[in-house]
């Protein structure tokens, strides 16, 4: 009787290890899940902003170019102050 106890007691510490582990892995999936998600979410936050800054720029820069006609530049001169700006002088 003593051994049928003991085999029992065995069985449930077995299944209680066995339903921890299978927590566990729920709970890595779940933390997976939610880092991926965050991934995302900060890519789409990213690339967002990097839209963003380039129409930004773009703007900027045509601006730039109207202010240049608006001096009286001729294509040229604007072509050479666009190429001085962009070489950094």
């Amino acid at each position: 009787m003593r051994e049928k106890i003991n085999e029992i007691i065995e069985s449930d510490e077995g299944i209680a290890m066995a339903f921890e582990v299978l927590l566990s892995i729920s709970r890595d999936k779940v933390e997976r899940k939610r880092l991926e998600d965050e991934y995302h979410e900060n890519q789409l936050y990213l690339r967002s902003k990097m839209a963003h800054a380039k129409c930004q720029g773009e703007q900027e820069r045509t601006q730039y170019v109207l202010d240049l006609i608006a001096q009286g530049l001729s294509a040229e001169e604007i072509r050479l102050r666009l190429e001085m700006d962009i070489s950094g002088n």
